[in-house]
């Protein structure tokens, strides 16, 4: 597989940024304050659940900021992982991603359906429909051009965080002392902060789908560690504000009985047209977060796949658009399989144990350049190394122990599908070349 195929270095800081939000802020906090506040039974372990999730992603935006500048191509993760492994890691890495990645899309398509319910009655084969359209729209408007996906996420992002901004500002009227008690549970104490850390981790999931696109941005080196560093600052003060909020207008009580938090917030502040401003700002964020995904994700197989690891096909370039079509097609085919026969449900619970086990390697791969290519030019270093990426792999083995067992036996069954696969493609590659 030749490396001279490259995709073109358009996106500059702006957009970056953008990317940045618009992956990670969608459908998760919509969702997730509610559980959150299940475990955290207290406003005070519930507002430090989501500052030891937001610390510990700070770290490990740290980490992709010396890895990505460092080696700044298409793929991210696959890169760092074959540089300090081997082409066997990178492929395993390239695999469980793509179908992690393709389980959230689809996951993330049906919940845009069920925003849509608010405005117009679907039936469930209605709904697939629905999410089968913004799927197919998503995917066509990023083989298109990376230009014309940046566009959109910069539009889309804006206004997803004017939707949440409006919220978080107004609802500054609305909070009631009364409601932040008890600020500890009794019985439960602060331990449960780092429980509640765990689904807190997940509505920061997409924070380094920026480092697939790489390849892609002007002057990654300075640009790079900017767009990570304020897009996660920018992030962690939106979810911070908002869960005050949550806890302030609607009680520790109420908040953790709530499915749709955000949208009861906003009924509080607004009154009975504040549910339709929320699903409003719902179908943009999620719909944002699909066009993000389609935008980065698939730079994983694409990477993995000119690398030869891959069937050379992932690795191709479009002759027009310059994007890396067929990588964006089949994530969008797997999504739509995964979407319609409803299998992604049991995927979704394996995504944050799954996030976790990626950055662990992530973050061991970093220590393991360090010795092993200390010619490396890095524009950007972790600072305090090595004490910050020990706290950053001991945090993240934590967390993940906190993930309920039986959802970490199917993560590792889940991962374990990409020995086989690796198989066969050696096997293919063996007969027919390079073009297997």
């Amino acid at each position: 597989m030749s490396e001279k195929v490259q995709l073109k270095r358009t996106l500059t800081l702006f957009p970056c940024v953008m990317i940045m939000v618009t992956s990670v802020i969608g459908g998760g906090i919509f969702t997730v304050p509610g559980e959150i506040m299940t475990i955290a039974m207290g406003s005070g372990p519930n507002i430090v659940a989501w500052i030891v999730a937001a610390f510990a992603v700070l770290l490990m935006g740290l980490v992709y900021c010396e890895l990505a500048t460092a080696m700044p191509g298409a793929g991210g993760p696959s890169i760092y992982l074959r540089e300090a492994y081997g082409d066997k890691m990178s492929f395993f890495y390239g695999w469980f991603a793509m179908l992690n990645n393709s389980a959230v899309l689809a996951v993330v398509s049906i919940t845009f359906t069920n925003y849509l319910k608010f405005f117009i009655p679907l039936s469930p084969f209605q709904s697939k429909l629905v999410a089968t359209v913004v799927l197919v729209t998503a995917m066509a408007t990023n083989v298109r051009g990376v230009k014309m996906g940046a566009t959109a996420t910069n539009i889309l992002t804006i206004t997803k965080l004017v939707v949440l901004g409006g919220i978080i500002i107004a609802g500054v009227f609305f909070l009631v002392p009364e409601n932040f008690q008890p600020v500890v549970d009794a019985e439960k104490g602060w331990g449960t902060a780092f429980a509640a850390a765990v689904p807190a981790f997940f509505a920061f999931s997409g924070y380094n789908q920026l480092t697939y696109m790489s390849e892609e941005i002007k002057e990654p080196e300075k640009t790079l560690p900017r767009a990570i560093l304020l897009g996660i600052g920018v992030i962690c003060v939106v979810y911070i504000l908002l869960s005050v909020v949550c806890v302030g207008t609607l009680s520790v009580e109420t908040l953790a009985a709530s499915s749709n938090s955000v949208a009861m917030v906003a009924e509080v502040i607004f009154g009975k047209v504040g549910a339709a401003v929320v699903s409003i700002g719902a179908l943009i964020s999620i719909y944002g977060l699909i066009n993000a995904g389609f935008m980065s994700m698939p730079r994983v197989a694409f990477n993995v796949g000119r690398a030869g690891l891959f069937p050379s096909f992932f690795g191709k370039i479009h002759p027009k658009y310059d994007t890396p079509y067929c990588s964006i097609m089949v994530y969008c085919g797997i999504a739509l399989f995964l979407m319609w026969t409803g299998s992604f449900s049991t995927l979704l619970m394996m995504v944050v144990f799954v996030g976790k086990i990626s950055e662990f390697l992530v973050a061991t791969s970093l220590m393991v350049l360090r010795k092993k290519r200390p010619d490396l030019v890095r524009p950007v270093k972790m600072p305090l190394y090595p004490a910050s990426v020990i706290l950053s792999v001991a945090l993240t083995v934590y967390l993940a122990s906190l993930v309920p067992m039986y959802k970490i036996l199917w993560s590792l069954v889940f991962c374990a599908t990409s020995v086989p696969a690796y198989l066969i493609f050696a096997l293919l590659k063996k007969r027919g070349g390079s073009e297997a």
